[in-house]
């Protein structure tokens, strides 16, 4: 798969209040010399700090976690680091919380129980200026249309 985003390769924050998910996050993505993961938060607040230090390409960001969950804290990566992109990961399908993602400035939305080979689909679209929205997820009541995945 082509990639453009950097000839070192992509750059990748992991955010997530889990450690063995984080584990297994970058069990994944360390088989892959095209990705560079750049630091773990376990939280919004640290989400935010770490961006502003390693400058990711992607943040890996888990939607629903203590002191200030990954909409809010999109939202502030993206007035603050409007070229940084978010791709959510999450347990959680409802409308809600992908909407509210979306409009937070999140660029894709993954539900975790997804293969592994997904995630990386997903991080090289993102890498290269596409969307990915799940395939479960459905267009009609999103208005996401060409999104899916």
């Amino acid at each position: 798969m082509v990639k453009d985003i950097d000839t070192l390769g992509i750059k990748i924050l992991l955010v997530d209040d889990h450690p063995i998910f984080l584990d297994g996050i970058h069990a994944i993505l360390d088989t892959n010399d095209d990705f560079i993961i750049t630091g773990e938060a376990k939280n919004g607040f640290e989400a935010i700090d770490l961006v502003h230090e390693v400058n990711p390409d992607i943040v890996l960001m888990d939607v629903a976690m203590p002191k200030l969950n990954g909409i809010e804290a999109t939202r502030k990566i993206m007035q603050l680091y409007p070229d940084t992109k978010v791709l959510a990961l999450s347990i959680y399908s409802s409308k809600r919380f992908i909407k509210d993602m979306l409009e937070a400035g999140a660029v894709g939305y993954l539900l975790k129980d997804n293969a592994p080979e997904k995630l990386v689909t997903a991080i090289y679209r993102i890498a290269n200026g596409d969307t990915y929205v799940n395939r479960t997820i459905s267009n009609k009541d999103f208005g996401i249309g060409g999104l899916i995945n």
